[in-house]
């Protein structure tokens, strides 16, 4: 009896994503801090917060800038097109 493929990968995906969360689950970090605060996962996880805020911050305007001028360029597109039809219907 033949299995269907993709529900085979789903499963083998399934699989794996269960073992790497009970495997996640069992094992343990140790944290030498005398708080969380001072920990070195909260620390390293503020770090890539204030990384990741920084580079949306300078991706943000680029972004808007780029997206802009494509819709500058499809409403000229637009006018062009409506203003060949009305020139051809005359």
């Amino acid at each position: 009896m033949k299995r269907n493929p993709l529900r085979q990968k789903v499963t083998r995906v399934l699989k794996a994503m269960a073992g790497t969360l009970s495997a996640m689950m069992l094992s343990t970090v140790p944290v030498m801090a005398d708080t969380v605060q001072e920990s070195q996962i909260v620390k390293g996880t503020e770090n890539l917060i204030q990384d990741v805020t920084t580079w949306l911050m300078v991706l943000a305007p680029i972004v808007g800038v780029l997206l802009i001028k494509k819709e500058e360029q499809f409403l000229l597109e637009i006018a062009e097109r409506a203003w060949s039809i009305l020139l051809l219907k005359f």
